[in-house]
């Protein structure tokens, strides 16, 4: 279910859980919903006009309306991961395994480290470092 309002005029608190939800930083009301299913579990990463989100499929949300700009599929990958964004590229590592997408969705490459193991991967660029939280 998706459903979208207007655009606020302070910034939103995004909330992720059973669904994904922009609240008002004045009263906690919705703003905005999108329930893309999946177990709740979520790799996020929030800019002033994007929501990127990795649950079982990585989606980008306006950040202001909650409207889907694009899903992708991540071959291998699912929450919880790592997950950078630099310049015009967004980057996921897990399972021994970086994908890399442009800011449209597309999948642009992936290197599976062949030999090297499913070891949980943590990825860096000169002050923009993430490594997923991994739930025992």
């Amino acid at each position: 279910m998706e459903s979208y309002r207007e655009p606020p005029q302070r910034p939103l608190v995004v909330a992720f859980g059973k669904g994904i939800r922009g609240l008002s930083t004045i009263n906690g009301a919705v703003i905005w919903e999108h329930e893309p299913g999946g177990n709740g579990r979520w790799t996020v990463l929030v800019t002033e006009t994007c929501v990127y989100a990795l649950g079982q499929e990585l989606f980008c949300l306006d950040y202001a309306s909650g409207a889907l700009r694009w899903r992708a599929e991540t071959p291998e990958i699912a929450a919880p991961a790592a997950m950078v964004l630099e310049a015009d590229r967004l980057y996921l590592g897990d399972g021994g395994v970086v994908l890399c997408f442009n800011l449209e969705g597309r999948l642009l490459w992936q290197n599976r480290f062949k030999g090297k193991g499913m070891s949980p991967v943590a990825l860096g660029f000169p002050r923009n470092v993430a490594q997923a939280d991994y739930l025992d």
